[in-house]
């Protein structure tokens, strides 16, 4: 496992007074944040937004998902600002081949990703290393068992049912955000195939990618502390290994 990361806590309305630590080389910051303002800061935050970003926001039809996704893309446009100093409503944005945002132009050097759950949105940037991140509220509604045979391979289903039966729910969605995190940080999303994509998942367990992705050591996989009602991941592009010198 490669260095860590660094974790930062703030309030929506406290983005404009921001100012963040400086982001250099292989660096990795997460940000967490409660998608919860007040009608004046929402405002604010829907006022960085563009024209296709409102448009996504008009067609959530339940008020509470509406305003989680104002305060989490103004975040995610306010922070971004922060660390390029520019306008957080001048920015564009491109997306790849199977969705995953990226600024515009291609090659601007600052990588990042979104999740946000329920009581919950995480962000993460980068200079050089391509990531994901995923979060999930624990008392969401599932059937571990139907979601289990989904997503998990069978030797991840062996694992899953050592975990005492009280701590299934809490393993899968340990899986089911190792793996997220995982597919967003390649760029593949969901479409990569969770069940191609084995993780450790015992609550007691560190986060580690198994099978083909860890043994080429090319992306680190960590939990993230994000408090006891939610579980959430982060996986990044290990660091650039530097060349030798010439003679070395």
């Amino acid at each position: 496992m490669h260095q860590s990361f660094d974790t930062f806590d703030v309030d929506p309305d406290a983005l404009w007074g921001t100012t963040p630590t400086p982001l250099e080389g292989e660096a990795l910051h997460v940000w967490r944040m409660p998608p919860v303002a007040d009608t004046h800061c929402v405002a604010r935050l829907w006022s960085v937004l563009s024209g296709d970003e409102r448009r996504r926001a008009g067609r959530l039809r339940q008020a509470h998902g509406r305003s989680d996704f104002v305060i989490a893309r103004g975040a995610l446009r306010v922070l971004l600002g922060a660390y390029l100093r520019r306008a957080p409503d001048t920015l564009g944005f491109e997306y790849g081949p199977h969705g995953k945002p990226m600024l515009a132009p291609r090659g601007t050097p600052l990588q990042f990703n979104l999740s946000h759950t329920r009581g919950l949105c995480v962000l993460a940037f980068s200079r050089r290393r391509a990531l994901g991140v995923d979060v999930e509220a624990l008392d969401r509604p599932l059937q571990v068992g139907p979601l289990a045979r989904r997503v998990l391979d069978p030797t991840e289903h062996d694992a899953l049912l050592r975990v005492p039966e009280t701590q299934r729910k809490h393993a899968l969605l340990n899986a089911w955000t190792r793996k997220e995190a995982f597919l967003k940080a390649t760029g593949e999303g969901l479409g990569g195939g969770l069940r191609e994509v084995p993780v450790s998942l015992a609550p007691d367990e560190p986060a580690r990618l198994l099978g083909d992705a860890s043994a080429t050591g090319a992306w680190d996989l960590w939990a993230l502390e994000v408090g006891p009602s939610h579980v959430g991941a982060l996986a990044a592009a290990a660091p650039a290994v530097p060349a030798r010198a010439a003679g070395a």
